[in-house]
């Protein structure tokens, strides 16, 4: 898929056909409960596990001065709370994503929160395109799943969330680090970008060793999505920068309307001490059922998809970026995300251009991924 059209496909809303997700044994987040329920739940002491020697010594390489093991991880999702990380720790996975934490408690919706997707031949060619609903005994491979999620990004009491970075950290492995996604919001109390700068020093003093800013969930902070308003960007950015001026900080985003767009976005938060990007986010659609109607419901018809089915546009944008930060010469550590579903995917990013690359909804699905992937490296 040629850029051009990507970026035709992103302006407009993209219709899905879904199937509801229940409880699969083969899937990490239990979809028949909700984040609360999933987010303290003891992961099976029979998953994979990665055959690496903790104690012995490992190729060094280094994400923003930090020594680590390989260059693969996973994103800030539904499953990256303590249990999670621990799980994800010992399963080969050495970048690990504390899911977004918010300054208030927030629940998120309510049931149903994933649907399962048939993905399109040509993912997000236009928004006529439609994709047939995949019957309920269907069976799944798991390098095939595209999803949408309407969570609503929940978050814990900031208390507990604290408490349980910390219990994050301490069950990493040498060679790995732990970046804390945080979303701050406008109240009464603190401004948009004073309540990232007090969510980042909150974090840092919990334990992450790097900050990630989400900018690009499917909320609004001003007319644009965030990620895309440069002045917003570089708001935001020199906010947490001031708050934790030793701590790098990366930038989650989403796919850009344009190159021009990216670019301008890119320098502002280079010239605001961002050290890196992370992307792309779940693409924003509208997510309809078999018979037609929003699958989540009328309040919620836009939900982020995830998976096999957004792969070309995150390769697209790896592509992209990497070419903007060698020729504006920008000093940003490039980490991808998006479709990452099958071991020779990391690879694929890693050749676009990626440093880091994290997989979510294919981590989720398949167990035994990153353990997959350093056994074909050996």
């Amino acid at each position: 898929m040629t850029m051009k059209n990507v970026l035709l496909a992103a302006s407009f809303a993209y219709l899905w056909f879904s199937l509801p997700l229940t409880a699969n044994p083969e899937c990490l987040y239990d979809a028949s409960h909700d984040f609360a329920y999933n987010c303290t739940k003891e992961y099976p002491e029979n998953l994979p596990r990665s055959e690496r020697d903790p104690a012995k010594p490992f190729p060094a390489k280094y994400l923003f001065g930090f020594p680590i093991a390989s260059p693969i991880g996973i994103p800030a999702c539904a499953i990256m709370t303590s249990n999670g990380i621990s799980w994800a720790a010992n399963a080969g996975y050495d970048v690990l994503t504390y899911k977004t934490v918010r300054s208030r408690q927030f629940n998120g919706h309510p049931l149903p929160n994933i649907f399962l997707l048939e993905s399109p031949e040509n993912p997000l060619i236009g928004s006529s395109d439609k994709v047939t609903t995949m019957p309920q005994d269907t069976i799944f491979e798991a390098d095939q799943i595209t999803m949408a999620n309407s969570m609503g990004i929940p978050s814990l009491s900031l208390e507990w969330v604290l408490q349980d970075i910390a219990k994050a950290r301490v069950s990493l492995l040498s060679g790995q680090v732990l970046i804390v996604s945080i979303m701050g919001s406008q109240s009464d109390e603190r401004t948009l970008e004073q309540d990232f700068a007090f969510l980042a020093r909150a974090v840092v003093d919990a334990g992450a060793h790097i900050v990630e800013a989400n900018l690009s969930c499917p909320n609004l902070h001003s007319p644009l999505s965030t990620y895309k308003d440069h002045e917003a960007v570089t708001a935001i950015t020199q906010a947490i920068c001031m708050a934790v001026p030793n701590v790098p900080v990366v930038l989650k985003v989403g796919f850009y309307d344009s190159i021009e767009q990216m670019k301008e976005v890119f320098k502002a938060a280079a010239a605001a001490n961002a050290q890196g990007i992370c992307g792309i986010n779940s693409i924003a659609s509208e997510v309809f059922d078999v018979a037609g109607n929003p699958a989540f419901g009328n309040t919620r018809k836009i939900a982020g998809v995830s998976g096999n089915g957004i792969r070309p546009l995150a390769y697209d944008f790896v592509v992209q970026a990497r070419r903007i930060i060698d020729e504006e010469r920008l000093n940003l550590t490039l980490l991808a995300t998006g479709g990452v579903m099958k071991p020779e995917h990391f690879d694929l990013f890693l050749k676009a251009g990626a440093d880091i690359v994290l997989s979510a909804t294919g981590a989720m699905w398949n167990p035994n991924l990153a353990i997959q992937y350093h056994k074909q490296k050996r």
